[in-house]
């Protein structure tokens, strides 16, 4: 049987590549944490933004330009071969 993964599982193991097996579970619970953070905080930014300038282009593009930001981080600082599952 063939297993698939979310992109989300990729970016979950991205802290145990780096971290000791210890540390490897607080790594993986601050990017969780900071992901919960961002997906309650951000409706209220838009909403703040949207009602300073009137629109809310401007916070979609803050939010494009992060997440761009996250995807030339992560395609930079993780090399492929470390994201390979290692075999016994």
């Amino acid at each position: 049987m063939r297993r698939t993964r979310a992109p989300a599982g990729q970016a979950a193991s991205i802290p145990s590549i780096y971290l000791s097996e210890h540390t490897a579970a607080t790594g993986i619970a601050v990017v969780t944490s900071m992901g919960s953070f961002a997906a309650a905080a951000s409706p209220s930014l838009l909403g703040f933004i949207q009602e300073a300038t009137g629109s809310l282009s401007l916070g979609l593009v803050i939010s494009a330009g992060i997440v761009l930001l996250a995807v030339v981080v992560l395609l930079v600082g993780v090399k492929a071969k470390d994201l390979k599952e290692k075999h016994g």
